[in-house]
């Protein structure tokens, strides 16, 4: 019999159990690899090499952190939601509201567009865009209930995928009108799509059988803006909402009831990345604020749905109106289990996003976010402290519509982080 098992809890860590008769999520094989793989050492490579740097965390240390606005890269025509560099970190993508583009970054001084893609069936704007683990397609999404992927090496031939245009559509959903997605990832395997939805429904949907694999109605009570699997290759599963709470889900685990929450958020969650530990996660809210999360520390459904009753705390506050009335208010939810609270940063005008530093250079020891003045805020997870605030030259204060950062990106080898701009700009920072 298939019981499913979600945390065996100890003092010290938690564990995933994965049963014997559990389906098989092994990644799935390609002759050939991406063109976007180099064959020859990579840039991070020839920098690790040039600098004599023999470990990437003990030798470049915590110290190198950007600190300096070096370049833009002024390539659309609209603005700029998504960006983020492959894991080599020779190539970078990122997404406007109708165009994704593909940028060759080996030569930090000199990025080279490499491809482009103009978007199908976009509505308003490309919310997401996320890379497969084997790197040779993208995934990309609209407020509506089509999600996109392209083939980035037309010659890939892999088991994953049937399809043999550039861009392959996939209907997922025919009957519930208002269906749109916030949030889509690959599955640690690349042979699933997860998708958080504006009807409250967080589903994972099988590229190969070419069905739907897990399905949570009703999962929030809001739309879902953000979700993401624990770690590579885990079925569990994190889930951000404008009703204010973070859920947990295990997918061996059939039904609507998550397996827990985390309250802390006074308003909305704009975005949710997990540090791949499958215990750490931290959020952004519309609350001004990022949470850093041990999900040892949740509450049950039951506790969660109890505490909400009684203390009616959200507001509502819709952060495309203006200024976030309780933005100096520091005291804490009585629920409040989060292990840090970070401030400085302004959530307005879009889902802005959040991300641990790079495991090679830094131990994912910072913690960074764009902002809606363009600003790039670094906080140190350690002391909760600000490191640093980067801003472009031309950007000014208050000038809220033109110069909105939505996402960040950390080099993964080197001190230099690329930031999307609402003014159709990408901008680099670096460490001098």
């Amino acid at each position: 019999m298939n019981i499913p098992l979600f945390f065996l809890r100890t003092p010290y860590r938690v564990r995933e159990y994965m049963l014997e008769d559990d389906k098989d999520y092994s990644l799935k094989s390609t002759e050939i690899l991406s063109p976007y793989k180099r064959t020859q050492k990579s840039c991070s490579e020839y920098y690790l090499a040039e600098n004599h740097i023999e470990s990437p965390i003990e030798g470049l240390g915590q110290t190198a952190v950007p600190n300096t606005y070096v370049k833009m890269e002024d390539d659309f025509q609209s603005r700029v939601y998504n960006g983020r560099f492959f894991s080599n970190g020779d190539f970078y993508y990122c997404s406007s509201q109708d165009e994704i583009k593909i940028y060759d970054v080996s030569d930090t001084e000199n990025w080279k567009c490499v491809n482009s893609f103009v978007a199908r069936g976009v509505s308003w704007t490309i919310t997401d865009v996320d890379l497969s683990p084997d790197e040779n397609f993208l995934v990309y999404s609209s407020m509506n209930p089509v999600i996109n992927i392209i083939k980035l090496n037309s010659d890939a031939i892999s088991s994953t995928f049937t399809f043999s245009t550039d861009q392959h559509s996939i209907l997922l959903n025919q009957i519930d009108p208002g269906y749109g997605i916030f949030s889509c990832e690959f599955s640690g395997s690349g042979t699933e799509v997860l998708v958080g939805t504006r009807i409250q429904t967080l589903e994972i949907h099988d590229l190969v059988k070419k069905k739907l694999a897990y399905r949570a109605l009703n999962a929030h009570d809001d739309d879902i803006n953000t979700a993401c699997f624990a770690s590579e290759g885990s079925q569990v599963i994190y889930s951000g909402s404008d009703d204010s709470l973070i859920k947990i889900w295990d997918r061996r685990v059939s039904g609507s009831v998550s397996q827990g929450v985390l309250i802390g958020h006074r308003e909305g969650i704009t975005y949710l990345s997990s540090k791949g530990n499958g215990l750490n996660l931290i959020s952004n809210g519309k609350d001004q604020c990022i949470k850093l999360w041990d999900i040892r520390k949740l509450m049950s459904p039951s506790e969660s749905r109890d505490f909400i009753r009684s203390h009616q705390y959200q507001m509502g506050f819709d952060y495309r109106m203006g200024r976030y009335p309780l933005e100096n208010y520091h005291k804490l939810l009585a629920a409040d289990n989060s292990v840090t609270t970070f401030k400085g940063h302004k959530v307005l005008g879009t889902l802005i996003r959040c991300h641990f530093s790079p495991l090679e250079t830094t131990g994912q020891r910072y913690i960074y976010t764009g902002g809606a003045d363009g600003k790039v805020w670094i906080y140190d997870s350690l002391t909760g402290k600000t490191i640093q605030t980067l801003q472009y030259e031309e950007a000014e204060e208050n000038e809220y519509e033109d110069t909105v950062c939505r996402d960040v990106s950390w080099h993964p080898y080197r001190p230099m982080i690329a930031a999307t701009s609402f003014s159709g700009s990408i901008y680099q920072y670096s460490y001098v």
